[in-house]
Order: structure tokens, then sequence, then C-alpha cells
């Protein structure tokens, strides 16, 4: 029998798959939706504030509609 403290962690792992692939996605789109209209180019490194709020909002949902589905 899996105890609750093991399907925790099995949860938690199976999340953090599926948040890295998602998180991927939804840089991608913040930089051709948001970071090229507004500036003009690619972040060479980290995004700016406003485009990292964007992002972990895009995650969120992308996330919860990943779940709904699934």
């Amino acid at each position: 029998m899996i105890t609750n403290k093991t399907a925790a962690k099995i949860a938690k792992i199976s999340a953090l798959a599926i948040t890295d692939r998602l998180r991927s996605t939804a840089y991608e789109q913040v930089v051709e939706n948001f970071c090229l209209p507004r500036c003009g180019h690619t972040p060479n490194g980290d995004l700016c504030a406003q485009a990292r709020q964007l992002h972990r909002q895009l995650l969120r949902f992308l996330f919860q509609a990943y779940s709904q589905e699934n």
C-alpha cells in the first residue's frame, strides 16, 4: 500500500516533469509575443521583471489547463 508521503512525492515528481515541459513553451510564447514586439529582440539572459511575471502567469495557466485535461 502506498503511504500519503509516497503519493505526495510521486505527485511532486510528476508535476516537475510536466512543469519543465510547460516552462519552455511559456518562455517561447513570452519571447515571441511580449519581448520581440516590445523590445525588438530576444533576451540574452534573464527576462525583465514584466516578462518574468508574465512567464509565471502563463506557466500557471498552462499547468492548470493541463491538469484539468488530464
